[in-house]
């Protein structure tokens, strides 16, 4: 199974589920944990705790390998990174969305939940993927501080990789068009290799992720 990791301090939610939404519309089986359920098949299963324990997370990873599942997206709490829930699980793409003065109760102070919340891009290997956010500059100053191969992205940042421009949020549905603005040839080669993406319409994957990770 292919694992996408999403942290941040808001939108973590929105992400997963759009990210989920547009892997179920190219096809692929999936399989969703976070902060309102864990959903695989018919299976829905209320959330207590965003990112589950570590026996349950792998409980359930099991059950979705067993039902086919091919794709999970799931959401990253700071709390699972601190309480190494997720130190046994191989992702392929890690986010970081942003961080904020939030949630740091378990933390202490802002830059032990800043690094706690970092560890999963820090710590992520050279076989995976990292997107940042631009915007963010906590966010942004992790760009060099992993292995993994970094796919950075903006709105109001038009420096890294992809540009989300001309954004519309008038209707209540976001309009926006995606430029590329640094070349991502060898990273989309690796990608369509992948069992993840199999054309480059499938880069609306990483498309849908850029403009909710706001």
């Amino acid at each position: 199974m292919k694992v996408i990791g999403v942290t941040a301090t808001n939108g973590k939610t929105s992400t997963t589920f759009m990210t989920n939404a547009v892997l179920e519309g190219n096809g692929f089986k999936t399989g969703l944990i976070g902060t309102v359920a864990v959903k695989y098949g018919d299976t829905l299963i209320p959330a207590s705790l965003t990112t589950p324990e570590s026996l349950d997370l792998h409980r359930y990873f099991n059950k979705m390998y067993k039902e086919g599942v091919t794709h999970v997206t799931m959401e990253v709490s700071s709390s699972a990174l601190d309480l190494k829930r997720v130190n046994d699980v191989d992702f392929d793409i890690v986010v970081f969305n942003n961080v904020s003065r939030e949630h740091i109760d378990l933390h202490g102070s802002f830059e032990e939940y800043f690094r706690v919340k970092s560890s999963l891009i820090t710590n992520a290997k050279e076989n995976q993927f990292a997107i940042l956010n631009l915007d963010c500059p906590y966010v942004a100053s992790l760009v060099d501080k992993t292995k993994a191969k970094v796919i950075t992205y903006g709105v109001e940042n038009a420096n890294g990789h992809l540009w989300c421009k001309n954004l519309d949020l008038s209707t209540g549905r976001a309009k926006f068009t995606v430029e590329i603005k640094k070349s991502l040839e060898a990273k989309i080669f690796y990608i369509l290799q992948h069992p993840l993406m199999l054309n480059l319409k499938h880069l609306d994957i990483i498309q849908f992720t850029m403009q909710w990770l706001q």
